[in-house]
């Protein structure tokens, strides 16, 4: 005897031919006009997912969203009774399918809210959440009402292990997700309270503290009380050394409007960074402003024919004024030269007009190795540095060599100290 569609689906279903039974069971709603019971209805759901095809996926989420009496029981049962035995199955589906097809996460995230009180699941949230927060195209209003059913104290504050790497537990990463969201819908205050609740975790066992103090640097900053902001993003720059976070300190200087400092800081950045200049364009931007504002005209010329030459290069778009300044002709062959030249020329200047604490002293050793040296002072007294507050190449750096310093105090992790160290070393 001939075997109907969803037998024949069923007999496929068992022998793992997930795309074969997917195709008999659709045969089976639109020819035989079956209908879904809740148990059949997650059967259906799981073979789409299982098939591995996004069409099968597709056509299940169309037939999932506003459950009707077209394909399912409705005389023997309740929507509810649906919800409730496919919630799981359901709820990864829409994840696969978020996953794959970014442009309608909204449309997949309102179905997520609408199931998601059905089955609780954490690790589904977890995974969902990590999705959803790198998505930039998913509505906010949508995600905040997500964002307000987790709480990342449930989850597991043990550290990760990938690929022999360390990662962050579930309960810190998921914890700074919520919080950097909630920081860009400029609820600050609850932002702010979970990164506090954050950095409660031991030290060792952290490790997203430099993102976290970071982040409450702009938190502040929004808020516009710049001695935290500054406090916390110094806090930051003691753990992690990091262009970008020179970059910002120098910003929160500038709109301070303490210039010197912000040169100080931009200075910096430019320096200790080694990428291309497309990850420079904004610090170049403030650098220029900075620079305008003191007259230092050749250095505006420098960075105006940089910036000119990297956005045409690589067909971004030419504002009017950078179109209309003056410029040098810059072209592949000179680039590097004049790239050269421009951050030496921001070292001189760095050096006479933005380290007013500055104490000159010598090298007297650098061990390469082990990343560290020390300068000797006028009296005689040798000061701690570390390799990464040199702003010049180590090999010029012999012992002798005579440069500038200022002592910082910053906290040794090793130690579990505060202790004096050369925040940079320069030579003269």
């Amino acid at each position: 005897m001939d075997l109907n569609y969803r037998e024949k689906g069923d007999k496929l279903y068992e022998e793992g031919r997930f795309s074969e039974a997917y195709e008999e069971y659709k045969q089976m709603l639109h020819e035989e006009g079956v209908k879904l019971t809740p148990r059949f209805n997650n059967r259906l759901l799981a073979c789409a997912r299982k098939s591995k095809k996004l069409e099968n996926r597709f056509h299940a989420f169309d037939l999932m969203v506003g459950i009707s009496e077209e394909h399912f029981d409705l005389e023997n049962y309740g929507i509810e009774d649906f919800k409730n035995e496919n919630a799981l199955t359901y709820l990864w589906l829409l994840y696969d399918l978020i996953k794959e097809d970014g442009f309608s996460a909204n449309l997949y995230l309102n179905e997520v809210l609408s199931y998601l009180d059905c089955f609780r699941d954490k690790k589904y949230c977890y995974f969902l959440a990590k999705l959803l927060f790198k998505n930039q195209a998913v509505n906010k209003k949508l995600l905040k009402e997500f964002v307000d059913k987790l709480d990342y104290r449930e989850y597991s504050k043990e550290l990760q292990n990938q690929d022999g790497k360390t990662l962050a537990s579930e309960h810190e990463q998921l914890g700074y997700g919520m919080a950097k969201f909630y920081f860009e819908i400029e609820e600050y205050d609850k932002a702010d309270s979970i990164c506090e609740d954050l950095l409660e975790l031991p030290y060792r066992e952290s490790k997203y503290r430099p993102f976290i103090l970071n982040l409450q640097s702009e938190i502040n900053l929004a808020k516009k009380d710049y001695k935290k902001a500054l406090e916390k993003k110094n806090a930051a720059l003691e753990i992690k050394e990091d262009w970008f976070l020179y970059h910002q300190l120098g910003r929160i200087h500038l709109e301070m409007g303490n210039a010197e400092l912000a040169g100080k800081y931009f200075s910096f950045a430019l320096v200790k960074n080694r990428q291309n200049l497309g990850f420079l364009n904004k610090l170049l931007s403030d650098m220029r402003e900075l620079y305008s504002e003191i007259g230092a005209g050749e250095l505006v010329l420098l960075i105006d024919s940089l910036l000119y030459y990297e956005r045409k290069k690589n067909n971004w778009s030419v504002s009017p004024e950078l179109e209309s300044a003056e410029k040098l002709q810059i072209t592949r062959e000179n680039f590097q030269k004049h790239y050269r030249d421009f951050r030496k020329e921001v070292k001189e200047i760095l050096k006479k007009k933005f380290l007013p604490s500055k104490k000159e002293g010598i090298i007297k050793n650098i061990n390469g190795e082990k990343r560290f040296g020390f300068v000797e002072d006028g009296t005689g007294k040798t000061h701690h540095f570390s390799t990464n507050s040199l702003l010049d190449d180590p090999r010029d750096l012999t012992p002798g060599v005579r440069v500038y310093f200022e002592l910082k105090e910053r906290f040794n992790p090793k130690k579990g100290i505060q202790e004096n160290t050369c925040e940079y070393v320069i030579k003269i």
